[in-house]
Order: structure tokens, then C-alpha cells, then sequence
């Protein structure tokens, strides 16, 4: 970049260095949580059953673990398959969560190879196997719920089951399943910032040939 700065005027300089300084800050995003249970609510339904909610990624992002809800916050009785998929049923992201994955709040993480997900396009994630350790539903008293703005909730999604499978059943957006969950990276968008770069720099290259 040096020698593009010896071209150019000193405002134009601290435009492209406010504009890199800025891109720096974006690729620097911290994690966050899709859906994390604030108290444990009124819990207790279980069975075999994969249980979770459709979702609209309003951003992209990078998955990069998978959760399940962790009632008393002392471990699970079993493991528990969980996975993320699209509309179309095709598994793009799964993990098996026990009681020696971490904890963080109501939920114990497994890591993942990170997944991306587009903003825009809705996405399905569930939970399977609730026969020792119980499920949660949105619906239940007590239940202090934060979702994250990088997502919205569509409906719940639920299906009967014998191992993890696509649940295709749908309930409504009142009601869903928050016993998964997962932890992402939104991906910052800089290409708007690096026209803005590209723009002056020929804008000031025009007007050196006019003059």
C-alpha cells in the first residue's frame, strides 16, 4: 500500500487507512450464541424423539459447535446426536454431545469442522434421544429464552424417532424445541468497504488526469 500513498493526497490516505482499520475490526468478530436457555424452565418430557426449530440465518455465519441442553448443569445420563439441516433435508453439520463436553450455561458443546451458513436462507436443527435426559419446549412455564438477532425462530420442528432424523414435522412459532443449539462467528461482509477503497482511488486517478 506505501506506494499508492505516495499518489495521492493526505485526506485520501486516511480514508483508505480509517477504511482497513475498519475491515480489521470486522474480520475480528467474537462468537456467539444462536438460543441459550437463561433458566431451565418447566422441563421433563422425554422419549425417542429428535426435537429442535427451524431457523432464518439473517446473517452468514460460521458454525462452529453444536449444543444440548443440560438441565441441572451436571452432566448427561447419555449422548446425544445433534445436527443442522437445510430445507432439503441434507445433514450439513452434526456432532455427539456428552457429559464430558463443556459447559457453558445450560449447555454442554461439542465441536465441529466450522460450517457456513447464507443469510436468508432457513435451516433446521435438532436433537435426538430424550429416554434419560429430558427435553424443553419454548412453550413451558419459567422458560427465560435469548435468540440471538442473527437468527429468527420459524417454527418447531419434531419427529419421532429411533435415531437422528430430519424432523419434518412442524408445530408453529410459538412453540419449538431449544434443547439444541449451537455457537457461530458471523462472517463480516467487507466487499462494500473495498469498493468505497477501489472508487476514490480511481475518482483521484481521473481527476490527476483531467488535470
Amino acid at each position: 500500500m506505501a506506494f499508492l500513498f505516495h499518489q495521492f493526497d493526505l485526506p485520501l490516505k486516511f480514508t483508505v487507512v480509517a477504511i482497513s482499520f475498519a475491515l480489521l475490526l470486522t474480520s475480528t468478530a467474537q462468537g456467539s450464541i444462536a438460543v441459550d436457555v437463561l433458566d431451565q424452565g418447566t422441563v421433563g418430557f422425554n422419549g425417542d424423539w429428535t426435537l429442535g426449530y427451524e431457523f432464518t440465518a439473517n446473517v452468514n455465519m460460521e458454525v462452529d459447535s453444536l449444543g444440548f441442553f443440560d438441565r441441572d448443569q451436571d452432566g448427561l445420563a447419555s449422548s446425544h446426536a445433534v445436527g443442522i439441516w437445510d430445507v432439503g433435508g441434507n445433514l450439513i453439520a452434526s456432532a455427539t454431545v456428552d457429559g464430558s463436553d463443556p459447559l457453558s450455561g445450560f449447555y454442554r458443546y461439542a465441536s465441529i469442522p466450522v460450517t457456513t451458513l447464507l443469510a436468508g436462507e432457513n435451516y433446521i436443527i435438532g436433537a435426538y434421544d430424550y429416554t434419560l435426559d429430558d427435553a424443553i419446549r419454548s412453550d413451558l412455564g419459567g422458560l427465560d429464552l435469548s435468540i440471538d438477532p442473527s437468527i429468527s425462530i420459524v417454527t418447531g420442528r419434531w419427529l419421532p424417532s429411533t435415531s437422528l432424523t430430519f424432523p419434518t414435522n412442524t408445530i408453529n412459532s410459538a412453540i419449538y424445541y431449544p434443547t439444541a443449539t449451537f455457537q457461530f462467528t458471523a462472517v463480516p461482509e467487507p466487499p462494500s468497504a473495498i469498493v468505497l477503497v477501489v472508487t476514490a482511488i480511481a475518482m483521484r486517478r481521473r481527476q490527476r488526469r483531467i488535470r
